[in-house]
């Protein structure tokens, strides 16, 4: 417990330490209150061109994605400084190990993206959703921080292209909006996207019928599998 205690204080040490790495940290924070305040005047300047209204459920879904993502991105830097710094090869001697250290590294983005999750719908004016349909979708938008942070970690060389794998991350935000305008079963070739599942499940909130929850197993199923496959990657990478 104490070696998790270091490492905390050490992560929020350096995340501190370097302004783009805390202006993402508090990032889905601050996009909650821009939220709150702006939307409602962008909404009424478009007015005249498109309701907005009736698609704040697609944009509040893709702030719990994004919470997720910048979470991931501020992860997946602090595993690169410390690879760069050779640090990954004083821990696995510990006895936090390889896996301890790995599990530390998926469960830490995991909680700080859920508790925005929760706690940024309420900050952003979102109140028509029940709190038992958000925290299953919280969980399922968490798990795209260690996924992402892993993929940063596993296939970037440094932080340049770690930001820029980053950005193309975001590419995958592509598919579940295209589903979005979709109204067929052919939207479900979407799914090839994690992000989809988030996003239909917090679409899906509140109505009657299991669509909910299928998207929900759905999305665990599909982002089980991808964390699985990083995590190995990510622990072969270690030595």
């Amino acid at each position: 417990m104490k070696k998790i205690y270091i490492l905390l204080v050490n992560d929020l040490r350096n995340i501190l330490r370097e302004p783009m790495l805390s202006l993402a940290f508090l990032g889905p924070f601050l996009l909650s209150l821009a939220m709150r305040w702006m939307l409602p005047s962008v909404t009424i300047y478009f007015a005249n061109y498109v309701d907005l209204t009736s698609h704040y459920p697609l944009i509040f879904s893709f702030m719990l994605l994004l919470a997720a993502m910048l979470t991931g991105m501020v992860t997946g830097f602090l595993l690169l400084d410390e690879r760069d710094d050779q640090i990954y090869m004083t821990l696995i001697v510990t006895p936090l190990g390889k896996e301890g250290y790995t599990l530390y590294r998926i469960i830490f983005p995991m909680v700080i993206s859920f508790f925005y999750a929760i706690i940024a719908l309420p900050i952003a004016g979102v109140g028509q959703i029940p709190v038992g349909f958000v925290i299953p979708i919280g969980l399922l938008a968490a798990l795209e921080a260690p996924i992402m942070a892993l993929f940063l970690a596993c296939f970037a060389g440094n932080k340049v292209e770690g930001l820029a794998l980053s950005k193309g991350f975001g590419l995958l935000m592509i598919p579940p909006i295209a589903a979005y305008f979709t109204d067929s079963k052919w939207q479900l070739l979407a799914g090839i996207s994690p992000f989809y599942w988030p996003v239909q499940a917090f679409l899906a909130a509140g109505e009657s019928g299991s669509a909910y929850w299928f998207y929900i197993f759905g999305g665990i199923l599909i982002h089980s599998i991808l964390l699985y496959g990083l995590t190995n990657r990510f622990i072969k990478k270690m030595g």
